[in-house]
């Protein structure tokens, strides 16, 4: 189907060029509800996105082109933090298509993502917009379908829900890693097995550690990168940890930036051709991407 227009924004004209399908919204600015919006036809989605990403221009590229890919028309709402002011997005930007969850708090979503945020060195509740973010969570539990968690989001909403603790890893997790099923859910209706997914972290949520909890199940783990997602399925919450919804390039551009800082960051595995720096990267996981946003709207992310 489609993605609903947000006028002016820079990643839907991209994805536009790409060839997905946009469609009119009447309603312009931070917020607005779509033009068509219809539940009888069960195609149209609303979807908001709470994006800690501190490059957010690039965050909304990549979620939206994952909406646009999917089987139904989906108007987006991006959320900013109010306790905290961003300090990598321009205010300009930020007023034009976002807005803060005092001004959404009494409508219903269909489906709400919460973006990773790199936060790693901070406990939970030293964050800035912790309280924000966990009076987020509670609205969530009446107001949405289902929330999407990922990588921080995730860690942060096992934490939230479940007293789940992340521990910081000897070396960073860094690259695209073959992953297998261990328990079938509607998530994975349709996915190949294995498949591949990107991971860029410092830190791990612990499997021993979410099999104590009996209201969750594991949907998927790789070997080396650990619990990759992970699902409360009566409630509908999904928590992963790693970022699918990567561009081809985002790895690379966080090697690079990662190196020219001095930093001792490992080169990502399994993606680059022949695991070579040198060379191009290869977009293995991009496939399996679309099914799995495509399956969270389809059997997750209905509000009723």
């Amino acid at each position: 189907m489609a993605l609903y227009d947000i006028e002016g924004l820079e990643a839907v004209r991209l994805i536009e060029a790409e060839g997905l399908p946009i469609l009119k919204n009447d309603k312009k600015g931070a917020g607005g509800y779509a033009a068509s919006f219809c539940r009888d036809t069960g195609k149209h989605k609303e979807v908001a996105i709470l994006n800690l990403m501190p490059l957010k221009e690039t965050t909304e590229k990549h979620l939206l082109r994952r909406m646009a890919s999917s089987e139904f028309d989906v108007n987006v709402t991006f959320l900013y933090t109010e306790t905290y002011t961003p300090k990598h997005t321009a205010k300009e930007h930020l007023d034009a298509f976002y807005t803060t969850f005092s001004k959404i708090k009494d409508r219903y979503f269909d489906g709400l993502m919460i973006t990773g945020a790199p936060l790693e060195n901070f406990a939970f509740e030293e964050v800035a917009y912790w309280k924000e973010v966990t009076e987020i969570f509670q609205w969530a539990e009446t107001h949405v379908g289902s929330v999407m968690f990922i990588c921080w989001g995730g860690q942060a909403g096992l934490y939230y829900y479940y007293g789940i603790p992340v521990h910081y890893l000897p070396e960073k997790i860094s690259g695209v890693y073959e992953h297998k099923i261990v328990n079938h859910t509607p998530i994975t209706t349709g996915w190949k097995e294995p498949f591949m997914t990107p991971h860029s972290r410092h830190t791990g949520t612990f499997l021993e550690e979410v099999l104590e909890k009996k209201e969750l199940t594991v949907i998927s783990v790789a070997e080396t990168a650990g619990v990759y997602l992970v699902t409360d399925e009566p409630k509908k919450r999904l928590f992963a940890m790693g970022h699918s919804e990567y561009d081809t390039d985002t790895l690379l551009f966080e090697y690079q930036r990662d190196t020219k800082k001095g930093w001792d960051v490992p080169v990502p595995v399994h993606y680059f051709k022949d695991d070579d720096p040198s060379k191009e990267p290869v977009n293995t996981w991009s496939e399996h991407s679309v099914v799995y946003y495509n399956n969270w709207l389809k059997y997750y992310a209905n509000w009723d």
